[in-house]
């Protein structure tokens, strides 16, 4: 294996061999694999040890969030993953055919962390209850759809990357403007 890229399937046979289950039932099913190939790609660049895989949510074939951070306040995580021109992304993404994978940055502060979760669709406000771990989240009413997703799927994989239970609103619609006092508006 190339130190330049990295073969999930190379991935999957090395974790096989440590836990020992058989490669077809790890083959769409473990996360930690797929951690495994985003890590070993920055090898050869040196900021391995700068980039951590904090959390992945995953429906198998169909799409995967991960959450990243960096140690180095130099190195974007986001960016590290992507690769220049999208070069590391697409080479995963040729091992997970049909498969779209988010990258998001991890946050400790869990607001901004499920606003990161639920991209692409822009956040309004996140307030998290700590107590009933939940986060009730506003988005714009145009982006509703795209916050929660098809079938309700971005909403479900943002739950499970960040633990929290999310509850997504749309804002509330605008009061329209009252004419100003002594201005009538003439009919058309």
């Amino acid at each position: 294996m190339s130190t330049d890229s990295v073969d999930l399937r190379e991935a999957l046979r090395r974790l096989n061999e440590e836990v020992g289950v058989p490669l077809d039932r790890l083959v769409r099913t473990v996360e930690q694999a797929l951690a495994w190939a985003y890590k070993r790609q920055f090898e050869p660049e040196g900021f391995i040890q700068a980039l951590q895989v904090r959390s992945i949510a995953r429906e198998a074939g169909l799409r995967t969030k991960v959450a990243v951070e960096s140690t180095d306040p130099g190195v974007d995580p986001v960016g590290a993953c992507v690769g220049p021109k999208g070069v590391r992304h697409r080479s995963l993404l040729e091992d997970l055919p049909g498969e779209h994978v988010d990258i998001v940055h991890w946050s400790e502060d869990p607001a901004r962390f499920v606003a990161a979760a639920l991209g692409p669709a822009p956040v309004i406000s996140v307030d998290v209850n700590p107590e009933t771990r939940t986060a009730t989240v506003l988005v714009p009413r145009d982006h509703l759809s795209l916050a929660i997703g098809r079938d309700g799927q971005n909403a479900r994989l943002a739950a499970r990357l960040t633990g929290l239970r999310v509850d997504i609103h749309p804002a509330p619609e605008p009061e329209p403007e009252a004419p100003a006092e002594g201005h009538a508006e003439s009919p058309a």
